[in-house]
């Protein structure tokens, strides 16, 4: 603690010592040497050029630190906070948070990276319409996939009220296993938040895996007025080993269910009662079918377990239940509905000449001709 206190009082005095950038970006770093380069790559490389880096090494166990300390040598806007101990990813931004001086600030994971324009297009349209948050689309790659960017790419604004109009658009209807939730509006990595609005917010460290969501539902107290920017500025690398893709245990459950009881208990939150009921709705759902998938049984009956608690405690009404158990069971169903149809398909590739191409039994197979059953032998009588 004592370090992290000497490391801010010397970015304070930076603050009085030089002028304030256009945007911080704020950068956790764990254990992520494969990737951290073309992230930094990607940052310092912004064509906007008043941007200070701040990059907060939560004690990883591989040559994230060498890396960091190699790039902050070429480039002075890069500032680096070690933590003495890994705290994890709310805590590391929350340490950038405290230190960052930009009119702007923004988020970036160190496994991903970003449009060498992004910040530029993003500050000068959250400028020019005065949002207290920007939002823009991302894209999805595995591992190691190169980038292919658009120079000068062509976008539209689409401005939006608080956050109760995003979370309607959200949660209004639930498809596939993912329900049809476009996420983008509840991840931080592909936002610019205004200073003044995101100062009086920070991420709560006991929220595991939930961090973006609980930090932007929090958010809607101070933010009045969002955007959105359809373009893909930000690269999202999906791999293993990752918070959002590593398996779903009693800390995930925890977290939906801590969201779910600050939905309830926050009487000065400006979202509307249909919003609340939309993100709690899924919020159970989410604990109930993620244990499936990623779990195992006791992660499920400890869901459920929490889940009926917090319905004899009147956090959340019979209604509500009654709708996640509805959504569930749908779940289910096309999960099922999925697993046969992957079955059927399976068993047609595998099985030699199951099927010819026109959809009738093709050589090889009993045929049945007029109730009787004989072979097909494919060779000429």
């Amino acid at each position: 603690m004592a370090r992290i206190l000497c490391v801010t009082l010397f970015f304070a005095f930076q603050c009085v010592t030089s002028a304030a950038p256009k945007v911080s970006v704020i950068v956790p770093v764990y254990n992520v040497e494969p990737y951290l380069r073309e992230c930094l790559d990607s940052i310092v490389n912004q064509s906007l050029k008043e941007i200070e880096i701040i990059c907060i090494e939560d004690c990883s166990t591989d040559n994230g630190l060498k890396i960091l300390q190699e790039y902050a040598q070429k480039d002075r806007r890069i500032k680096i906070i070690r933590h003495p101990q890994n705290r994890g990813l709310s805590a590391a931004r929350n340490s950038g948070l405290r230190v960052a001086r930009g009119e702007y600030i923004c988020f970036v994971d160190s496994d991903d990276y970003i449009h060498p324009d992004m910040y530029k297009i993003m500050y000068t349209e959250i400028r020019k319409g005065d949002y207290d948050v920007l939002m823009c689309d991302h894209k999805d790659v595995n591992k190691f996939e190169g980038d292919h960017w658009e120079r000068n790419p062509v976008y539209r604004i689409t401005e939006y009220g608080d956050a109760s109009e995003i979370i309607e658009l959200c949660f209004c209807r639930f498809i596939s296993c993912n329900f049809g939730v476009c996420w983008d509006n509840f991840v931080v990595w592909n936002k610019l938040y205004k200073k003044p609005v995101i100062d009086r917010c920070k991420f709560a460290e006991e929220v595991y895996g939930r961090e973006d969501l609980h930090f932007n539902i929090c958010l809607d107290k101070f933010a009045k007025k969002y955007a959105f920017i359809n373009a893909e500025f930000y690269h999202y690398r999906q791999r293993d080993g990752s918070i959002m893709h590593s398996s779903f245990t009693r800390k995930k459950v925890d977290a939906d269910l801590i969201i779910l009881k600050y939905l309830r208990t926050s009487p000065d939150l400006r979202l509307t009662k249909s919003a609340v009921r939309k993100v709690c709705s899924h919020l159970l759902i989410d604990a109930l079918t993620f244990s499936i998938s990623f779990g195992d049984d006791g992660v499920f009956f400890y869901a459920v377990g929490r889940i009926c608690g917090l319905y004899c405690r009147g956090l959340i009404s019979f209604g509500e239940l009654l709708y996640a158990a509805c959504g569930l069971a749908k779940w289910i169903t096309i999960m099922c509905c999925r697993c046969c149809r992957n079955t059927w398909m399976s068993v047609k590739l595998t099985v030699p000449g199951f099927f010819a191409g026109n959809g009738e039994p093709s050589s090889g197979i009993l045929s049945v001709n007029g109730g009787a059953a004989s072979a097909v032998s494919g060779g000429s009588e």
